[in-house]
């Protein structure tokens, strides 16, 4: 097989980090690579969409899903944009744990679902904020979304606690201190902030951003994020047993000696 009009581009990003002597690195860096063609970088992908105007539902059912369950994505800003740092705390508040406020209200008080959980996608690119319920026996998805919708509520018409605003933070603190361990996490870091966030200096500053945060930046983004015209709503149905003399019932009829 022949092809044409195939042009490679390879974009080499080098981080040197540790114990080292800039003068030789940047001596070895040119030995091993500036023999290499260098090629204008093609331009980027538009990966953006139409603004989304109103809620999307789609509803699923799986021959392998014994409970009911309810996901709902909310469309949410790229990372190291201002709201990407209230929405992230947000996002620690309401899944980050067992004491988290989805899992406190659907698990432990209402016990309507076995498992609430949600994540919070920061990327290059705006992406989504799931908040995921895996329903108790009994228990429906419309059930599950209706208490998901209640917490988010609650979050857009009264601000959280001082006390839930702190845990979130040292949550941050945490991440930002066990990034910086090794030296590969160290470089993982920089690499993101110099590609993603187009600073490799927020290395250094990037966590005060999360540390100015009030609870009313947090109320705010929450009343302007966690809105249905902002949702994707997908509702997992458990299957339907079938019928007595459907043609599903008969064939596992045929299939016993």
């Amino acid at each position: 097989m022949i092809l044409t009009g195939l042009v490679l581009v390879t974009l080499i990003l080098l981080l040197m980090l540790g114990d080292l002597d800039p003068a030789e690195a940047f001596a070895l860096a040119k030995k091993y690579f500036e023999d290499i063609p260098s090629h204008a970088l093609p331009p980027p992908a538009d990966v953006s969409e139409p603004p989304q105007t109103e809620e999307r539902r789609v509803t699923k059912s799986y021959s392998n899903s014994p409970l009911p369950a309810i996901v709902i994505g909310f469309k949410t800003p790229a990372a190291f944009t201002p709201d990407a740092y209230p929405l992230d705390l947000a996002s620690d508040i309401l899944s980050s744990g067992e004491s988290s406020l989805l899992y406190r209200k659907l698990v432990y008080e209402d016990q309507v679902a076995i498992q609430a959980s949600g994540a919070g996608n920061f990327t290059e690119d705006p992406n989504l904020f799931f908040a995921i319920a895996v329903m108790n026996q009994g228990h429906t998805a419309q059930e599950g979304e209706k208490e998901i919708d209640g917490v988010l509520d609650q979050m857009k018409t009264k601000a959280v606690s001082a006390k839930e605003l702190e845990k979130a933070k040292n949550q941050e603190i945490a991440g930002f201190i066990l990034s910086r361990e090794t030296d590969q996490s160290k470089a993982d870091a920089l690499g993101r902030y110099a590609v993603i966030g187009k600073n490799p200096n927020l290395m250094n500053t990037d966590l005060g951003n999360y540390l100015r945060v009030t609870a009313a930046d947090i109320q705010r983004v929450a009343q302007q994020y966690f809105t249905a015209a902002r949702s994707t709503v997908m509702v997992v149905e458990t299957p339907k047993p079938p019928v007595p003399g459907s043609g599903a019932a008969n064939n596992d009829l045929e299939k016993q000696p």
